[in-house]
């Protein structure tokens, strides 16, 4: 099949016929012709090139090894995965117990072994296994029995919510995009709240974050978190290096005087010595 090319630059060209001559400046690549205008192409720009992709992009630097240490970009995990929970689950269940209000049901009670099975958690969806195990840790963390409201109750509540985003991420779907927006409001709601109770109960924060196994740490006034950077980090480790240096060398020149300091004292005392004969000789000017 024919393709026709048109110079773009000829349209701008030749008055006010130059748009129509420049319509007569084409040419039709066939397959013979088609080789030498790819690597004509391919001279200008590489098209399988990924520098101008920001998803592909990498750290580009000159080399350190020269340095005497070593230092490394750090890896972190994505922000979607930087919760702080010790555990990337709701937990462990048991697949004999009842979905979430089954257990009122009286007829159930009396139902057969196969009926019943089928209002177990064996059977159940990943929303009812959820619900349950938001129960079950929200019964925990209750001040009272009809306790909704309390900041213990909502911090087990978003927890729960951000450990099943965890296992979607890792499991199902990382690319999921409106469940890492919601994973991030989720969080920021849960460190207010863990914020506010650090303040007002010590007691009370140690022991909700003790149980979920929630690792938070409370942000110090006056304290701006800087983003470690290469050129920091660098000039960081090599002021410790000379450091570490200086203060080798020093203890080495005082170990070096300490030895010397024996020789030293003698003839100190040699020389007093001298002093006293010439006084007592009369000698010294």
């Amino acid at each position: 099949m024919h393709r026709m090319i048109i110079n773009r630059s000829s349209l701008f060209t030749g008055g006010s016929n130059g748009t129509l001559a420049s319509l007569t400046k084409f040419m039709f690549v066939t397959e013979s012709n088609q080789s030498s205008l790819n690597n004509n192409y391919g001279a200008l720009i590489n098209c399988e090139s990924r520098r101008f992709g920001r998803r592909y992009r990498k750290w580009h630097h000159w080399p350190n090894d020269f340095l005497p240490f070593e230092w490394e970009r750090p890896v972190q995990d994505p922000p979607y995965l930087r919760t702080g929970d010790s555990v990337r689950d709701i937990g462990m269940w048991d697949g004999k117990s009842l979905i979430p209000g089954a257990e009122y049901s009286k007829e159930l009670a009396n139902a057969p072994e196969t009926v019943r099975r089928l209002f177990t958690l064996e059977f159940a969806t990943r929303n009812v296994i959820v619900e349950y195990q938001k129960r079950k840790i929200l019964n925990q963390v209750r001040r009272h029995p009809h306790d909704n409201v309390s900041p213990e109750v909502k911090i087990a509540d978003y927890t729960v919510r951000i450990r099943n985003n965890l296992h979607h991420f890792i499991k199902i779907d990382k690319y999921d995009a409106p469940r890492k927006i919601r994973q991030e409001i989720l969080k920021n709601r849960r460190n207010v709240l863990l914020k506010d109770l650090f303040y007002q109960d010590r007691e009370r924060y140690e022991y909700i974050t003790r149980l979920l196994g929630i690792t938070h740490e409370v942000p110090k006034l006056g304290v701006k978190y800087v983003k470690p950077n290469r050129k920091s980090e660098l000039q960081r480790l090599t002021k410790e290096y000379c450091d570490k240096i200086k203060e080798e060398r020093l203890a080495q020149y005082h170990e070096e005087l300490k030895a010397k300091q024996i020789t030293l004292e003698g003839d100190i005392e040699k020389i007093e010595k001298l002093i006293k004969d010439d006084k007592y000789l009369g000698t010294s000017n």
